[in-house]
């Protein structure tokens, strides 16, 4: 009787523990997808309002896209960085978007591709 309660309970812990596992971030966002076919560009964006944190993560997503596909230059004054990019993004399509609730926050995933030039 005592071994069944024993058991019982730590199941009951496990599910407790279950539920304060944190989401991961998408593996996606942490290692885009490479092809010869395609540029990739993932975003997050983080706001209490979905439609900002989504706007965010695809301001975010499509810089990164303008890197691959155009001009960079870097200039460093006064220990600061500032990084212009100059590029035509065509054709951009949402791949994947993933949407986590975390408090008051919405944090916001994007996968974005392109078609590389022929």
């Amino acid at each position: 009787m005592i071994r069944n309660i024993l058991i019982v309970l730590l199941f009951a812990a496990f599910a407790v523990e279950e539920q304060n596992v944190e989401i991961s971030t998408p593996d996606w966002y942490k290692n885009p997808p490479k092809s010869v076919r395609k540029f990739y560009g993932a975003g997050v964006g983080t706001s209490i309002a979905l439609d900002n944190a989504e706007q965010k993560a695809m301001v975010d997503a499509n810089a990164k896209l303008a890197e691959q596909v155009g001009k960079v230059e870097k200039v460093s004054k006064h220990g600061v960085e500032k990084k212009t990019v100059e590029a035509t993004l065509t054709d951009v399509k949402v791949e994947k978007k993933f949407v986590v609730k975390k408090g008051k926050d919405v944090i916001v995933y994007v996968l974005l591709s392109m078609k590389k030039p022929r």
